[in-house]
């Protein structure tokens, strides 16, 4: 279970380059570039989204204006700049991003729901509280410093002194304070953030004000929304409601002041020993809380298994002897395994002769034999694994990419004996499914569009029968079939609160309904004599397991445990539950016995906030609804500017490009205006770029003219240097086609070019003109910790130079291991070939790189290295073989080894050229909602084993504006 509100930065940003890139989306998702997208605009908000989320934006703008008003009341600033907002799915996830830029304010609000039982699943309305909490970031964040210097930083880099002196605890905890404020509902509010914060504070592992802003121990992506939002409350309650307030205005003020200077001055002292202080307190109310709980008396079960870190909800086998459940690791992909309910790992121990040492007691229950598992591949991880009545087959659901590389949920069977895997279903879009039928059909929810729907899956076939209606108004969550399969029991959110709602599976009548307007209810499991039915309620301010029996329709508490209770499943048996319970370092499995008279139930009626949730909700401030102009076909969308810039500095040359970006905010067009300049010897020139995704192809034009005359490099021949020091311009079209899946990436490029050569010191024009086809093609194969991937591109082109005809191809491989989060190691080999009536100019010329300025079809022959000097190596063919180490996630840096060699008719094959090189590496694609092109960036130091630059280390900094 993921008990964060967000998902990493790492998946952050993976939604930003899926969205933003300008790849786009499969038709069925309703977010590709190419199909229908319209912009709503508000007094304060652009909204941009695709026409299948239609009702889930209309439903967001008409109470957008209510929740700016309200937002800017609370934090007491008014954004001066209209926000845009994209609403978007690409990780089929609850999500959300703010980018406070200050001129230019961002959000993207991510469709799909959270479910009940979730950490966000506290809520009256999702997309009201998914926007207060994004636009109260805006509002936060983007307040302008009224410090001259600070104003003038803000031109360099747009974002205001709140978010740039601010630690993560303020920015992430004040948003989630207010969405407590501002809804009556949210984590302040739930039993969540109780749970979480209890726990801790009984055990004494409180997080550190360092650790407050995240860290490396479990769960630490949650304590800036959780902890900094209870510490922010404190914090008020000492110094009234408005220091806050005090705080924003003292970090924006003229008289320019550290975080720490500014917080000092409102609360009194400094935030490290205010937090010591709160810790205190915490934990002394916890432990009351405790002492008081165990008084009235305990029932908690006994400890089965210890579990560092996350694990999915368990699915016992119809026997009762396995468990099957998802185990996710810090520093290793999550795994599904089968673990056996009877026998224990044995563990081979060493023979050790000290018969007076003192043998070591047992912290924990042994660890459970590991049956069979399921490796994961393609880090594409399984989730919600449930056992069919056979015993042998699971069914559980993966995030699958489609063509365009964005994720959807989809159902496969393990057969556990054999290692076979059943894909079921095909971007559909399901998740959560329960078997019935003797394992013919499941029952599943279908998230699509910001919709959920209750539907019925022939696990066979795969055929998909809708029970309930997409719904907006409407959220589905966790069903569950009776085992006599009479009836259906599902979570439902309707009308601002979850429900448990039991319905005939035929007719689909509703029997019985289970809530108390204010209650969380979750993962509901049935008995099974099918009278009665177990879930999760929160009602008392703990998450217990309850009871209910449909016979007598009476509810009863199971279970008083101190910290929270998660998943209960039932024992074929039926005299006992496994369920999940949070501990400080992960998810707990225990075993609780089903007592013959359960209690009833009773309210927590202490004032125990927040190590309790609040007694009384409050009724949070009213978002009224506000009517909408018509919508307006997105078209090519409103275009923006933005500076763009890219450099070369090399050993032979230099170049400094400086230019204007134009786009819109979902990435359908881009225009790239750029002029170069060098300092000593390089390229000069200027370009315009034009690239547009309004159609299923990708279409890219660019125009040029571009002089480059190199440094007077002591390798670099008299017979060679006429062929590097040239003008060139000319204008070259492009039309590309992508596909991408989980395994693979594929690319096709048609492109045609027509441009004048000049070699500068002979003064010779050169008519060049050429089309190419070309592809790249890239697989992997992932297997728990380990991916292999392999990538293959290829060109070919078709040309003239000066009235001689000729054919050129380009071909390279490359083949790699990588390890989970660590390193990894590849190789790649390249060959070109030149053949025809060509011009001198044409051949291969090994050394060097290629600027901004020109696209790669004007320089095709050039085989960049930047610690070489161009053109050291010449020939109509060409070898290229590299060998890199990638240090990856441990540290950005690159360790390659490179041999270039080439030959011609008139002197043969060449010796090598052999190289060592250190560098740093970052592609980043274009980012549409960034305004930021595609761009390489290299930086790097190489030695050079061979002549003619034998032992020479080069040092070479390249930022490239890709096309």
């Amino acid at each position: 279970m993921n008990i964060c509100k967000r998902l990493d930065i790492y998946t952050v940003l993976l939604s930003l380059l899926v969205v933003f890139s300008g790849t786009g989306t499969a038709p069925a998702s309703g977010q590709s570039l190419h199909e229908p997208w319209s912009t709503l605009e508000t007094t304060h908000f652009r909204i941009h989204y695709p026409d299948a989320y239609k009702d889930w934006t209309e439903h967001l703008a008409r109470r957008i204006e209510s929740i700016h008003d309200r937002v800017t009341v609370l934090v007491d600033y008014e954004p001066a700049h209209r926000v845009d907002i994209v609403v978007a799915d690409p990780l089929s996830m609850s999500n959300g991003l703010a980018l406070p830029f200050l001129k230019k304010p961002r959000m993207v609000l991510f469709t799909t729901p959270p479910f009940s039982g979730s950490p966000i699943g506290f809520y009256q309305d999702w997309i009201e509280l998914l926007a207060a909490h994004e636009y109260v970031h805006i509002t936060h964040l983007i307040r302008p410093s009224r410090n001259k210097i600070d104003r003038f930083l803000g031109h360099l880099v747009p974002v205001g002194p709140i978010a740039r002196k601010s630690p993560n605890w303020i920015v992430e905890g004040y948003a989630t304070l207010l969405e407590g404020k501002l809804t009556g509902r949210g984590r302040p509010n739930g039993s969540f953030r109780a749970v979480f914060l209890r726990e801790m504070a009984i055990a004494g592992l409180l997080p550190t004000y360092g650790e407050l802003n995240g860290g490396n121990r479990w769960a630490a992506g949650a304590f800036p929304y959780l902890f900094g939002s209870v510490f922010l409350e404190w914090l008020q309650e000492r110094e009234g409601p408005e220091s806050l307030v005090h705080l924003w205005r003292r970090l924006t003020a003229k008289k320019r002041r550290s975080f720490n200077d500014a917080f000092k001055g409102v609360f009194r002292e400094p935030p490290d020993e205010l937090y010591g202080k709160f810790k205190a307190e915490t934990t002394a109310r916890a432990m009351n809380l405790k002492r008081k709980l165990e008084i009235d008396g305990l029932n908690e079960g006994e400890p089965w298994q210890k579990i560092y870190r996350s694990v999915s909800p368990p699915s016992l086998s119809p026997d009762g002897e396995a468990m099957a459940l998802v185990i996710y690791s810090k520093n290793h992909p999550p795994r599904l395994e089968v673990w056996s309910t009877t026998e224990i790992d044995e563990e081979k121990k060493k023979k050790y002769d000290d018969p007076e040492d003192v043998p070591d007691k047992p912290a924990a229950p042994p660890k459970r034999k590991v049956l069979s598992s399921l490796h994961t591949r393609n880090h594409a991880a399984p989730f919600e694994p449930r056992f069919l009545p056979d015993g042998e087959h699971i069914i559980f659901h993966r995030f699958m990419a489609d063509k365009s590389g964005n994720l959807h949920p989809d159902l496969f069977l393990w057969q556990r004996q054999t290692g076979k895997i059943k894909r079921v279903t095909y971007q559909a879009d399901i998740h959560s499914a329960r078997p019935f039928d003797e394992g013919r059909r499941a029952v599943a929810i279908r998230s699509r569009f910001g919709k959920t729907q209750l539907v019925e899956v022939d696990l066979l076939s795969g055929a998909v029968n809708q029970l309930t209606e997409l719904s907006l108004d409407v959220t589905y969550s966790q069903p569950v079939v009776s085992p006599d399969d009479k009836y259906v029991a599902v979570i439902i959110h309707k009308v601002g609160h979850w429900s448990l709602s039991i319905h005939d599976l035929k007719s689909f009548e509703l029997k019985w309904s289970i809530g108390n307007g204010t209650e969380v209810l979750s993962y509901p499991t049935w008995h099974t004599d099918s009278e009665s039915i177990f879930y999760i309620s929160d009602r008392s301010g703990i998450p217990n397991i309850e009871r209910f029996d449909t016979l007598t329709g009476k509810r009863s508490q199971i279970s008083n445990i101190l910290s929270g209770a998660i998943a209960p499943i039932l024992d074929p048996s039926g005299s006992f539950l496994y369920y999940l319970r949070f501990w400080t370092k992960g998810l707990s499995i225990y075993r609780l016995d089903i007592p013959e008279n359960p209690d009833p139930g009773s309210i927590v009626v202490d004032d125990y906030y927040p190590i309790l949730p609040p007694r009384q909700l409050q009724a949070g401030l009213q978002f009224e609804e506000r009517s909408l102009d018509p919508a307006r076909p997105y078209s090519l969308g409103r275009q923006e500017f933005s500076t763009v810039t890219g450099f070369g500095f090399t050993t032979t040359g230099n170049g400094l490009q400086y230019g204007l970006r134009m786009g819109d905010i979902i990435g359908r067009n881009e225009t790239i205006l750029l002029g170069g300049i060098t300092f000593s010897q390089g390229p000069v020139g200027g370009t315009v770029r034009q690239r547009l995704r309004r159609f299923p192809l990708e279409i890219f034009i660019q125009a040029f003219w571009c002089e480059e005359q190199l440094q007077e490099g002591k390798n670099i021949t008299d017979t060679s240097k006429p062929l590097l020091d040239f003008r060139n311009y000319g204008i070259l079209s492009t039309v590309s086609w992508d596909r991408k899946s989980t395994a693979y990436s594929a690319r096709v490029t048609g492109s045609g070019l027509i441009s004048e050569k000049t070699l500068l010191s002979i003064e010779e024009h050169l008519p060049r003109n050429l089309v190419e086809l070309s592809g790249q093609l890239s697989f992997r194969q992932g297997r728990d910790d380990v991916t292999l991937f392999q990538h293959f591109q290829g060109s070919y082109q078709l040309g003239s130079t000066d009235d001689g005809v000729w054919t050129s191809s380009l071909s390279g491989a490359m083949v790699g291991i990588s390890f989970y989060r660590s390193f990894s190691v590849y190789a790649s080999y390249g060959l070109g070939a030149l053949w025809g009536d060509f011009h001198q100019s044409d051949l291969f010329q090994v050394g060097g790189w290629r600027s901004s300025l020109l696209p790669p079809q004007a320089l095709t022959n050039r085989i960049t290295q930047p610690a070489l000097e161009p053109g050291v190596l010449c020939g109509s063919e060409m070898e290229r073989s590299r060998l890199t180490f990638d240090l990856g996630s441990t540290l950005p840096l690159v360790l390659y080894g490179e041999v270039f060699r080439t030959e011609s008719s008139a002197s043969g094959k060449s010796d090598p050229i052999r190289l060592l090189g250190l560098e740093t590496r970052i592609s980043i694609p274009q980012i549409a909602l960034l305004n930021f092109p595609h761009t390489f960036l290299r930086l790097g130091v190489a030695k050079i084993y061979d002549e003619p630059q034998q032992d020479q280390i080069n040092g070479y900094a390249l930022m490239i504006i890709q096309p």
